[in-house]
């Protein structure tokens, strides 16, 4: 996540440790509350104002604090509740079961039929809805589609043979 800059993110965020029941082990909730109470934080200043880097390393330290003692979804979508700039990093698995990529259709279901079942293939990762696009099928076993795309090029099934007995292709 990003840490707090502006005095509102400083005083929300002292407000989420506080409502996770957490700020007594937060060392730094007073600098929060200095940075709740002072103007925004400028990062061209962190390097020339000893306070504001104070500050700045403790809106940064509070937002791995909260991250680290809560799971991944709940920082995720508390964060993004306050306004926070958040994201997750999920492993491959998790991100197939998050609620939102599915209601958005993103696992999809793609059939191989050498194997008579289908899997679970990651689909779009956004929605453009004037250049839709989806998986059509599973991606082609090598040399599945020498013929279509030697064809394309201009060789006929003869060549096409012979450069299969040739062990060419």
């Amino acid at each position: 996540g990003v840490p707090p800059r502006k005095p509102e993110d400083f005083q929300a965020m002292y407000d989420w440790i506080s409502e996770l029941g957490l700020i007594d082990e937060f060392d730094q909730a007073e600098v929060l509350l200095l940075g709740a109470n002072g103007p925004r934080i400028s990062l061209a200043d962190i390097q020339f104002d000893e306070m504001v880097a104070t500050k700045f390393a403790a809106g940064r330290d509070a937002v791995t604090f909260v991250a680290s003692r809560i799971g991944a979804y709940e920082f995720f979508s508390g964060g993004q509740q306050r306004g926070f700039q958040v994201g997750i990093i999920y492993s491959p698995e998790e991100m197939l079961e998050d609620e939102h990529f599915k209601a958005r259709g993103f696992p999809v279901q793609v059939e191989h039929p050498e194997l008579g079942r289908s899997f679970t293939y990651p689909g779009a990762p956004y929605k453009l809805p004037a250049s839709p696009w989806s998986i059509r099928r599973r991606a082609p076993q090598l040399g599945e589609d020498n013929a279509e795309v030697l064809g394309e090029l201009g060789l006929d099934a003869a060549a096409v043979n012979k450069l299969r007995s040739d062990g060419t292709i």
